[in-house]
């Protein structure tokens, strides 16, 4: 999302008179984490994750709290997270989201590669999804595009 202000007023559109609307708050929560007001984003997932308490609002939680750098709270959610995976499906290309935000690599690629044996539907995003930019020169990942099938490689995110 280049023009986050637009994609913040999108997200707030979309829950239209329903502040219950649990992917207007995520949504919102995303661009508000791109642009960088990460407080707003934390207050945002939060009230997504009231209304809808899954593990993928979890994983963006663990996401946005990576992205504003509280890196401790976002390990901390990632791994109550792998303890929820043990019991119930859990998207492991979601997971890898949080590791690649943390910036490790490494596990980011584990999650990534497990969730192509696990056919993740996520998969589809591997390409766009601007979580994904710190794996972008990693050649683990190229090759990973490559056996997900898409035939062309993803250009860095201008921000």
């Amino acid at each position: 999302v280049k023009d986050t202000d637009r994609a913040t007023r999108g997200a707030q559109t979309l829950r239209g008179g329903n502040p219950d609307f649990v992917r207007g708050h995520g949504w919102k929560a995303m661009a508000l984490t791109m642009k960088g007001s990460y407080p707003e984003a934390i207050a945002e997932q939060k009230r997504a994750y009231e209304i809808d308490p899954n593990p993928g609002m979890q994983i963006f939680m663990a996401v946005i709290q990576a992205s504003a750098g509280n890196k401790a709270e976002a390990r901390k959610l990632v791994h109550k997270i792998e303890d929820v995976a043990k019991q119930q499906y859990v998207c492991n290309y979601e997971i890898s989201q949080v590791y690649a935000a943390l910036g490790d690599r490494d596990q980011a690629m584990k999650w990534l590669n497990s969730g192509l044996t696990q056919q993740c539907d996520c998969m589809i995003w591997l390409q766009g999804e601007p979580w994904m930019e710190p794996l972008r020169a990693d050649a683990r990942y190229l090759d990973l595009i490559k056996r997900v099938g898409f035939d062309r490689i993803p250009k860095p995110i201008a921000r």
